[in-house]
């Protein structure tokens, strides 16, 4: 007792209530538990997030697509969109099962394999597929189909300097007579092409960004002439680049845009996300909204996007656009939703396994592996 007890007892105690009161000990175990789940919420939220970045960097390098999103929007996930929700989540109330659940193993770590498996295998996945989306989506609104991106990464290709307007049809690579001249009419090989025309398309810096992607991804078709190794689709979306100021259709401007598209679409993800994670085997209903915290944190999120995307100063920095709305992440919100239903069904399913279970029998394989 730490009022009541002598001095030497509390010394010798291997625990001291200060208030002399036995219940505070039931207090300070679900304080304990609250702690730990709120520690494991913060971890998958933050972990989430990491798939649907690291999957569209390996595509660019097994599949040669053009980076889907950019390292320094990657960063404004970690540190800028991700920092204040998965604090938030540390204000989060105790489940209403949290004292009737067996104490955890003593050996039992923060980080374990069910919280990977959730993070990554289930919600992460889903957040891979709505980036991918988001990202195909916009390149075929300004002029590239989604198969045609295969292995154009760091290709190199002629650089024909002359920019024709994407918007006007009777505009051809073919019609070109500076193409015309490349290939030889007996051999079919290309030929006066000068070495400082053969050059890798920059997607990611501003350096070819006004040059008509049309009129550049060309190569001799064997007879004299010369056709387009790149499959192009008709331009959707009719806008002006706020930094060229030129057509952003057929343009690496386009990949600019969907960078912000796919930073976007991640974050309406993690919105869904930090609702499907605030319970592990209740439905969220139980719990309720009472974290005004975690409102704040998702505000602060929005509050980032809207930068990003409306201050023009800042676009040369972190490489955003002003995208449209339609472009404003809206194709990732079905996988958006399809977490929280996702979520909603294992906690569903979870407490019906847990409810037949017999006493003494071993858990099923969903609450093994699911539940965290």
């Amino acid at each position: 007792m730490g009022r009541g007890g002598s001095q030497v007892a509390r010394d010798a105690a291997d625990m001291v209530l200060l208030n002399d009161d036995f219940s505070s000990i039931i207090e300070g175990i679900k304080e304990g538990r609250k702690v730990m789940d709120n520690l494991k919420r913060c971890l998958v939220y933050v972990l989430t997030s990491n798939l649907p970045e690291l999957i569209p960097f390996i595509s660019m390098v097994v599949l040669g697509f053009p980076l889907p999103l950019s390292n320094i929007l990657m960063l404004c996930i970690n540190i800028g969109t991700d920092l204040f929700p998965s604090f938030a989540l540390a204000w989060e109330d105790a489940e209403l099962d949290l004292m009737t659940r067996k104490p955890r193993h003593r050996e039992e770590h923060l980080f374990t394999y069910k919280i990977f498996s959730v993070a990554y295998f289930q919600m992460g996945w889903l957040q891979v597929f709505a980036a991918f989306l988001s990202y195909f989506a916009i390149m075929n609104d300004f002029g590239f189909l989604p198969w045609g991106l295969f292995y154009k990464h760091g290709k190199r290709n002629a650089l024909i300097p002359r920019l024709e307007d994407p918007f006007d049809p009777f505009q051809s690579n073919l019609g070109n007579s500076r193409v015309g001249d490349l290939c030889d009419e007996v051999t079919g090989h290309p030929y006066r092409i000068q070495s400082n025309l053969l050059q890798r398309i920059d997607w990611q810096y501003l350096s070819h960004s006004t040059r008509d992607l049309r009129n550049t991804f060309i190569e001799c078709d064997g007879f004299g002439g010369v056709q387009t190794h790149f499959q192009f689709t008709t331009c959707g979306v009719r806008q002006l680049s706020a930094v060229t100021n030129l057509p952003i259709c057929y343009t690496t401007e386009a990949l600019k845009y969907t960078h912000t598209g796919v930073f976007f679409g991640i974050v309406f993800c993690q919105f869904t996300n930090a609702f499907a994670i605030k319970t592990k085997k209740l439905s969220v209903t139980y719990q309720g909204f009472r974290n005004t915290v975690l409102f704040g944190g998702l505000a602060s999120e929005l509050a980032l996007m809207f930068v990003l995307s409306g201050w023009i100063f800042l676009f040369r920095i972190f490489g955003s656009r002003d995208v449209i709305f339609y472009h404003f992440g809206l194709s990732a919100v079905p996988f958006s939703i399809m977490q929280m239903v996702w979520e909603e069904t294992r906690k569903y399913a979870t407490r019906k396994k847990e409810a037949k279970r017999k006493p003494g029998e071993k858990p099923s394989r969903l609450v093994r592996h699911t539940y965290y």
